[in-house]
């Protein structure tokens, strides 16, 4: 247990750390320790402060005369999380442009003026929790018409009209009785973070943490500006977020634009969907998990994408980093826009047997970094690039159906693709290269009678160096005559490659290359 002293003119404040669950461990305004079980643990000159039942009744302690602490046992009920240790602040006042009561950590007793100075101030150190805000994560979907609660009256729930033009969110708007709990307590954590980094701690930081649960969401969250909110959660398959059925069908669970600065981080978190079963009925719910416009600095990891249309839609994003994430069941599980830049690093994608059809791991017009991760199962392609570039590094690529091929770059220009292992069958060249390619070390393996390699219709300087390219069976006829091809004329192709070299390749079947040498340099490779 740690304290921190605070010395002011007349009086002392002291902080103490609590349970991210909001129960305290310690209480220091009046030098009363309580245990994680609520016993008191008295010192000889302190008494223990008085306890209330939620955070209703604290507004209800009229503003005292001293410094003193009350013990909240819930947000509306004892033991509910949202409980935690309160000391009255004679002197503290929010960010004018904020609401005069953030909703769960500094709170305005009730008939005091709006302005007035002072305020009761939760005791923590570290991130802000949910629940403290009355998020409940019981998969419920409850609302506060469900708990017989009216908010149009409470001092925390108004359109922020100042603070919100200061950090461009528009679309944050006054909460309502039909809203439900989960998507109040979550959005006005990050709401308050923002409000109030200043007075966090770390300086200009703050972190909302969302604990383990099922949480449904009536509205997106949005994080705009300079909210510098991080937020974590318990781990991808302990924290869940889910829209409340039927609600915002055609927009995302989680919104992010215009930030920048700071970096801002996402983590351990499950963003999940209905069960789906096929292409069409993605398209019909259009169900997408997060959006992610004019953004840099942002950092994703640890988290869960599943049963949606799109996983994640990156517009404009700059130094995007994505690690350590699961995903299946997405139609596109992460679609990256013009001018975005990614990484992906040590990712699993993947679908399984009653997987939707034409399914896309990454498509890309920007640039796409991906290093250590897994395409497991997509029926479309694993990467499909419409303009940009890619450099794709040490991934597994297999277990691949009939729709399309592997990984479609020839739109991409400048791309790197080694050591990579990539095997299955696909009625496409596995892998089709776009121009200012190389392509080295690489397994690839095509089960299907198609080509491996598409170097065809007019592409230019690209090497495909080093890499063991092979069918299996070794007697299978491969459709386009060869494994690395840009056919000659006199098999019907429209043009072929030129300043290309195809050097050092080991290859299983004889007579694999396909290429004019005339036009290019073919040395140095090992075929039967």
């Amino acid at each position: 247990m740690t304290e921190t002293n605070e010395t002011g003119p007349s009086h002392a404040r002291h902080r103490r750390d609590f349970l991210r669950s909001g129960l305290p461990l310690a209480v220091g305004a009046v030098g009363a320790v309580l245990t994680e079980k609520g016993a008191a643990c008295q010192a000889s000159s302190a008494t223990v402060p008085d306890s209330v039942p939620n955070l209703s009744a604290l507004r209800q302690v009229p503003a005292p005369q001293k410094s003193l602490a009350r013990h909240v046992m819930g947000y509306r009920t004892p033991g509910d999380g949202g409980g935690g240790v309160f000391v009255w602040d004679p002197k503290y006042s929010p960010d004018p442009l904020a609401p005069p009561d953030d909703g769960g950590t500094y709170i305005l007793p009730q008939g005091a003026a709006p302005a007035s100075v002072g305020r009761w101030r939760r005791q923590f150190t570290g991130a802000l929790n949910a629940k403290w805000f009355g998020a409940m994560g019981d998969n419920s979907g409850s609302t506060p018409a469900d708990t017989g609660v009216d908010i149009a009256m409470e001092a925390w729930n108004s359109d922020w009209p100042g603070w919100i033009a200061a950090q461009r969110a528009p679309q944050i708007t006054r909460f309502t009785n039909n809203d439900s709990w989960d998507a109040i307590g979550i959005q006005m954590a990050m709401l308050s973070v923002g409000a109030n980094h200043d007075q966090m701690v770390g300086g200009n930081s703050g972190e909302v943490y969302i604990p383990g649960g099922h949480y449904l969401l009536s509205r997106p969250l949005i994080y705009s500006g300079g909210m510098h909110t991080t937020l974590t959660g318990a781990g991808m398959y302990q924290t869940m977020l889910s829209k409340t059925p039927g609600r915002f069908k055609n927009s995302y669970i989680f919104t992010m634009t215009d930030t920048g600065g700071q970096p801002t981080t996402i983590r351990n978190l499950g963003l999940t969907g209905p069960p789906l079963q096929s292409f069409d009925e993605l398209n019909d719910l259009n169900f997408m998990l997060a959006y992610l416009s004019h953004t840099n600095g942002v950092h994703i990891e640890n988290c869960w994408l599943t049963s949606c249309n799109l996983g994640m839609l990156l517009a404009g994003t700059t130094d995007c980093f994505i690690s350590g994430c699961t995903s299946e069941y997405c139609g596109i599980t992460f679609d990256v826009g013009p001018g975005s830049d990614v990484h992906i690093t040590n990712c699993n994608f993947w679908q399984s047997a009653a997987r939707p059809a034409r399914s896309i791991g990454i498509r890309s017009a920007g640039l796409v970094h991906c290093l250590g991760s897994r395409y497991v199962g997509f029926e479309g392609y694993s990467i499909q690039c419409t303009g940009g570039a890619v450099q794709l590094v040490g991934n597994e690529f297999s277990g691949f159906g009939l729709a399309q091929g592997v990984i479609e770059a020839a739109q991409a220009g400048q791309s790197v693709i080694t050591g990579n292992r990539i095997i299955g069958g696909t009625v496409g060249a596995m892998v089709t290269l776009g121009n200012d390619t190389v392509v080295s070390g690489n397994y690839i393996e095509q089960r299907f009678e198609h080509a491996c390699v598409d170097l065809s219709q007019g592409k230019s300087n690209i090497n495909v160096s080093g890499n063991v390219v092979c069918v299996r069976p070794a007697t299978t006829k491969i459709a386009e005559h060869s494994l690395i091809i840009s056919m000659l004329p006199n098999v019907n192709y429209s043009g072929g490659c030129t300043l290309c070299l195809i050097n050092g390749n080991t290859l299983n079947v004889s007579n694999a290359i396909g290429v004019d040498p005339a036009h290019n340099q073919i040395v140095n490779n090992l075929m039967p």
